[in-house]
């Protein structure tokens, strides 16, 4: 089901959180179309997540718990926009291995490291997550 179908779905179903959440993230796919690129549904709603984990962050400073339960909403559902996500014991195996594969040994092939994780993972797990336990292992 794309973003205007799921939309739709949620006008009938009368869902607002689901239709907010929707409209700005149509909005956002419609900028990077305009721009003339690809948008890749999957960086974006990362994206888009990562804007609201951050606000709810100040929310929760601020006292605004109604705010921060609408944002919570917003997360899980844009979470199920999402591939399934991978285990972060799986991560590290994965990470394990290509720090093995080739004899990476420090910090400084970290970026190297990312990259060919993040390709390999991409949408599947949070890149905060991948760049945390690249650190830890090298």
């Amino acid at each position: 089901m794309n973003l205007q179908q799921l939309l739709v779905q949620s006008i009938k179903d009368k869902d607002q959180v689901k239709i907010n959440t929707l409209r700005l993230l149509i909005s956002e796919v419609q900028k990077v179309e305009k721009n003339r690129q690809k948008p890749n549904i999957i960086k974006i709603v990362q994206k888009e997540i990562s804007k609201r984990e951050e606000s709810l962050g100040y929310c929760e400073q601020m006292d605004r718990f109604e705010a921060a339960i609408e944002l919570n909403q917003e997360i899980d559902f844009l979470k199920t926009l999402l591939p399934e996500q991978i285990s972060e014991s799986f991560l590290i195996t994965i990470i394990k291995g290509e720090i093995d594969s080739d004899g990476y040994a420090g910090l400084g092939d970290m970026k190297v490291i990312l990259s060919r994780v993040t390709k390999r993972v991409e949408g599947s797990i949070s890149p905060s997550l991948i760049a945390k336990h690249c650190k830890e292992l090298l």
